[in-house]
């Protein structure tokens, strides 16, 4: 009768061992493959808990081969707080389709120098599968997980192949917007941004240069001045675009476009009298400011919903195109009326 009330609400860890006559730690080290632990005793171990439906209580007792019914989320842990937004917008999509289908997520941080945490998270078999948040060129992080021959969903654009993407059309929108300036007379536009190992701002310059292009303009119309580092290299490109006749100065994102307005404000150049400007990238500062700047605006809840579905079909075996680009709108206000 008590096994049968076990077997109705379900084993627990004290109750395997209890069954066994082996302790709790002899159990958490057979299910998770680490340890000191006879071949016999783990063998006889999985054997009971495979036969009596065991289901772990805590992500460190998968069962080898077994899913594990938890995603890894892995964030730059050297984000700037004006990436905050897009970070939690999108982690709130992979969290929305995650519950659905009755996932957890484990949030793993990352910098250039340390994957520590993620090295941890692989070798416990926390997770089924991961998505990464943020693309790097030559990122490290990605490079491991690629070993490990566990599904991956890239947030962002990457060259190395078979790695599954999900991201913005980020070309095809920083074309179209720069198109647009062109088309409205602005014909001297400079473009002001940040390193360019980082995926998105690479595109970025692509989708500029193709508009440029496109309407004849060759590289002394058009003033490039990307990779840039700190916020004085910044402020020192709009005093270059400035004095070179810049009529817009279009910003790669919005913290850069946040220090180019803070940079004019300082020189009392008016906007959008003296000079436009515009982003790349929208967000809640730059639909506020006076006057409202023109921007793209993207949907980073919906990434986290698409990468989220993508790894869910990994997951299940079901087959997915290696890249698929989300929509985009561009929102022209009075910045470069």
């Amino acid at each position: 009768m008590e096994q049968q009330k076990r077997e109705r609400k379900g084993y627990t860890i004290d109750d395997v061992a209890r069954e066994l006559g082996v302790s709790k730690t002899t159990v958490s080290r057979a299910i998770s493959g680490k340890g000191r632990i006879g071949a016999a005793t783990r063998k006889r171990v999985l054997e009971f808990v495979r036969e009596h439906h065991y289901r772990p209580h805590t992500m460190g007792e998968a069962l080898p081969g077994e899913k594990k019914y938890n995603i890894g989320l892995i964030l730059p842990g050297s984000y700037v707080a004006d990436e905050l937004p897009f970070f939690q917008r999108c982690m709130g999509g992979v969290c929305e389709v995650a519950a659905s289908r009755g996932y957890e997520v484990v949030i793993v941080l990352v910098t250039e120098r340390d994957v520590s945490q993620l090295e941890r998270v692989i070798a416990a078999r926390k997770v089924d599968g991961f998505i990464f948040s943020q693309s790097v060129k030559d990122d490290p992080a990605l490079e491991r997980l690629r070993e490990t021959g566990m599904p991956v969903v890239m947030v962002g654009s990457t060259d190395l192949p078979g790695v599954v993407q999900v991201d913005h059309a980020n070309r095809d929108a920083c074309r179209e917007l720069t198109a647009t300036l062109l088309a409205k007379g602005m014909r001297r536009i400079a473009l002001v941004g940040r390193e360019l190992e980082y995926w998105v701002n690479q595109r970025r310059l692509e989708g500029f240069v193709d508009a440029c292009r496109q309407q004849g303009l060759t590289e002394e119309e058009y003033m490039v001045r990307m990779d840039l580092r700190t916020d004085l290299q910044i402020e020192n490109a709009v005093e270059e675009a400035l004095a070179a006749g810049a009529e817009c100065i279009l910003s790669s994102d919005e913290e850069v476009c946040r220090h180019v307005l803070g940079k004019l404000k300082r020189l009392r150049v008016s906007i959008p009298e003296q000079v436009r400007v515009a982003s790349f990238y929208d967000s809640a500062l730059l639909q506020q400011y006076t006057p409202s700047i023109t921007s793209l605006q993207f949907n980073a809840r919906e990434l986290g919903r698409a990468a989220c579905q993508r790894l869910m079909g990994e997951l299940e075996g079901v087959p997915t195109e290696e890249e698929v680009p989300l929509g985009y709108q561009v929102a022209l206000r009075e910045s470069t009326q």
